[in-house]
Order: structure tokens, then sequence, then C-alpha cells
């Protein structure tokens, strides 16, 4: 009986080995082993191992997503195949391996055509840089007051902005990013890295690049709108200008010499100008726009005087002969704040016709009883500049408030 066992043994050794080249049929194709999550660029082993209860005949291969580097054919299992993944990738994609195997059912029958089976085994490849590239320079647009700074990357999954000068508006982490200059910054200055992460965890780091970029002063503003005529003593005009691009402030200035003064603040694109003297010389009446980083061009316009008091502002040509100086009656507090009172003081009461407030138009807003000391309740007025103007039997005098 144990002899009988032993020839029965050695004759299906004797099969598997003219069927399969080596090895056990067995039931069914081979499968294909190997690792499933593989990094980027690596090179990784695949063994098609033998079927069960076949004659195996001849098997190929095929990849998607990398490259066989050897046993792209075989007639013999097991067999490896060596794949390399391709390293062209910056996020997790699929890779597959195609394999097709002929072979025969239990013993091997080259007179029928061997059956066929195609199977695949897919693949995850990881990123796996060894390097991260970045753009060789720092681009720049710039968008209104802001500035937007880029670069780029052909393998990175973020970037670190560094910022001096200014703050980022909106996403860090791009390959762009909006910057605003901080107030009184005259620069901006910027550095980025772009970054990814390899198959071990680790952060790749690109090379640094930067720029430096002054921040300009402020366009020119627009031409000064306003007559050319200010007036004799006493009498004001009013004039504006289209702020220049990007100002925080303005400042308006008389060639030396002027018989003008300015009215309220000097800082803003409008401006109010009094006639200082009876004169018709002309002057000449300038204005910047200004940053903290410097001053635009100016823009300039003659005025001229003249040597008619300023009838028709609420009081009859014959009140007014002569003009005094504006320090005649004071005016406190100026500037003044809504809700709470201002204090009138005129000297010497005995020659005063009338005591009015004006706006800066020249409107009548109220006339008051000549008194050496009048408080005057703020609390249904508007914000703006108010002159107040004292009429005497042989000279008029003003002097100018603001209310805030």
């Amino acid at each position: 009986m144990q002899r009988q066992l032993l020839i029965v043994l050695s004759l299906m050794m004797g099969t598997a080995a003219y069927a399969g080249g080596g090895g056990v049929p067995t039931t069914g194709a081979g499968s294909l082993k190997g690792p499933t999550t593989v990094c980027a660029g690596d090179f990784n082993t695949y063994t098609l191992e033998e079927g069960f209860n076949i004659c195996f005949s001849s098997g190929s291969f095929a990849v998607q997503g990398g490259t066989i580097q050897s046993g792209q054919t075989t007639t013999e299992v097991p067999h490896d195949v060596i794949v390399q993944w391709t390293n062209n990738t910056t996020a997790p994609i699929t890779g597959r391996i195609l394999y097709s195997q002929a072979y025969y059912d239990v013993e091997c029958d080259f007179n029928k055509a061997p059956k066929i089976s195609d199977k695949d085994l897919f693949v995850t490849i990881n990123p796996n840089p060894s390097s991260v590239n970045i753009g060789s320079s720092v681009g720049l647009v710039i968008s209104g007051q802001d500035y937007i700074f880029s670069t780029t990357s052909s393998n990175a999954v973020g970037f670190n902005w560094n910022v001096s000068g200014g703050s980022i508006q909106g996403n860090a982490s791009g390959s762009s990013i909006r910057v605003r200059p901080t107030n009184g910054s005259c620069q901006l200055s910027v550095s980025v890295r772009a970054f990814a992460t390899n198959c071990a965890g680790n952060t790749i780091n690109s090379a640094q690049r930067s720029r430096t970029v002054n921040i300009p002063v402020p366009g020119r503003p627009g031409n000064i709108q306003g007559p050319q005529y200010v007036g004799a003593q006493g009498d004001f005009k009013n004039y504006s200008v289209t702020p220049g691009a990007n100002a925080t402030s303005h400042r308006w200035y008389f060639a030396p010499g002027a018989q003008f003064l300015f009215g309220g603040n000097t800082t803003g694109p409008n401006i109010t100008i009094f006639s200082n003297t009876n004169s018709s010389t002309a002057s000449t009446v300038s204005v910047v726009a200004k940053t903290s980083c410097g001053e635009s061009a100016p823009r300039s316009k003659t005025i001229t005087g003249g040597t008619t008091p300023p009838f028709g502002r609420g009081v009859a040509p014959e009140e007014l002969p002569m003009l005094m100086p504006m320090e005649d009656t004071k005016v406190y507090p100026s500037p003044a704040k809504l809700g709470d009172a201002i204090t009138i003081e005129v000297p010497a009461l005995n020659d005063v016709v009338a005591v009015r407030i004006l706006d800066i138009q020249g409107r009548l807003i109220s006339n008051l009883t000549p008194a050496e000391t009048t408080e005057v309740s703020l609390a249904d007025w508007e914000p703006g500049l108010y002159i107040v103007q004292t009429v005497r039997q042989q000279m008029v005098s003003t002097v100018q408030f603001s209310v805030e």
C-alpha cells in the first residue's frame, strides 16, 4: 500500500513539473502580490504567484502611472516584475498594474487555445518630492492701495510668505498674496518659500525668493477749482481739488508775500481763502497731495485781491466804509463741539452797529444783540466753518471759528 502511494505522488510531481515549469498545479490563474501603497519615484517588486490546479503558459504586464523596469513577460511562475512609479505628482494618485495570464486547466494541452485571465492591481502613489521648485522671481501687480505679490511652483502644496511693512489681506498660503501697506510705511518687503511633504511626513522647502518695493508718493491733485478773484479785505472764496491718488492728506500754501489767509483745515482737498488786505496784487495758491512717504508735484492757481469792500454779505454798503484787522473780535473755543456753546467777546461797544454770524458761504445764520460778552449755544448747528462779523460805524471786522 505504501509503495502504491509513493508511485502516485511521483506521478503527480512529474505532471506538475511539466505543466508549470515547476510547482504544483492548482485551481485558477495566479495572482499578483506586492505593495499597494507606494511613494512616488520608488522601485517596487511585484510577484506573480502560481495558479491553483492549472498549467501556466505565459504572462505579460502593463503599467499605468509608472514604467516596468524588468520582467514584462514570462513563461515561468513565480515571476517578479520591477516597477518604478512616476515622480510627477503633488497629490496622491492611483497607479495600476494590468497582468494577463494564458493557462490550461489542470494539464497543458497544446492542441487547444489557452484560457486568458486579465486582472489588475491598483496602487496608491503618494507624493515623495526630494526637492521643491519655485519661480526665479516674485511678481508684482499694484491694485489700488494693495500690492499683489506672486510666485510659481510645479510641485508645491503650499507657500510660506513673510511680509514687512504691511499686512496680508485674505489667503496667506497661496501662490499669490494681497498686501496692504501699514500706515506710515514707505517700503514693503516680502519673502516666500514653496513647500511640500514627502512620504516620510517630512516638510521639504524650496529656495527663498524675495522682493522689496518702495511705496511711491501720491498722485498729483486735480486742477484747483474756484474763482481767480478773492476780493478785498474780509472777503473770501472757496477752492477745491480732486484728491491725489492714494493721498492721505494735502498741503495748501501761498507764494511768499501773499496778502491772503487760509480759513479752516489746510490738509483736505477743500479750502477757504480770505483776503487780508485791500490790494489788487496777484498771488499764487498751491496744493500738493501727501503721504508719510512724500509729496506729489503741486497744482497752482493765480488769485487776485481787490480794493472794494465785500458788500452783499448781509451788510449794507453804507455800513462798510472801511475794514479792520480780524483780531478785533474774539471767539472761543475754536474748534467748538456740537452741543456746547461759544463765547464772543466784542471790545469797545460804543460804535458797534451789528454783530452777525455767517456760514462759510456768506449766508446769515444769526443777528446778535451787541454785547461785550455773548454766549451762543451750538445745539442745533452743523459741523463746519463760520464767521463772526462785527460792524462798527466806520469799520467792519471778521473772525472765523469752526464747529466739530
